[in-house]
C-alpha cells in the first residue's frame, strides 16, 4: 500500500466518522440556537452528514484498486459538484428561513 492509498483511506474514514457524528451526535453540539450565526438547522446538519459519508465512501473506493464501486476517479468532479450543491443549497435555505 502506497502513501496515496493510506491518505485516501484515512481521509475517507475521517469524513465518514464526521458524517456519522453530524447525523448522530452533532445535533446536540451544533444547536439551532448556538453560535454567532444562529447555528444549523436539523436538515442542514443531516445534509452535511450525508455529504461527508458519501464523499468519504468515494475517497476510499477511489484509492483501493481491487474495488470498483462508485463513481470512477475520472469523474471526481461529479461527486464534488453534487456535494457543493447540496451544502450550498442547505445553507441557503437556512439563510432564507432565518430571515423569516
Amino acid at each position: 500500500m502506497d502513501l496515496w492509498q493510506v491518505l485516501g483511506i484515512t481521509a475517507g474514514v475521517m469524513l465518514g466518522a464526521a458524517g456519522l457524528w453530524m447525523l448522530r451526535g452533532g445535533k446536540r453540539v451544533i444547536a439551532e440556537d448556538g453560535g454567532a450565526g444562529g447555528g444549523l438547522s436539523a436538515p442542514t446538519r443531516m445534509t452535511l452528514g450525508v455529504v461527508f459519508l458519501l464523499v468519504g465512501y468515494h475517497c476510499v473506493m477511489w484509492v483501493v484498486p481491487s474495488l470498483s464501486f462508485g463513481v470512477p476517479i475520472e469523474r471526481w468532479w461529479i461527486v464534488a459538484a453534487g456535494a457543493v450543491l447540496a451544502v450550498v443549497g442547505a445553507l441557503a435555505v437556512d439563510l432564507v428561513e432565518s430571515d423569516r
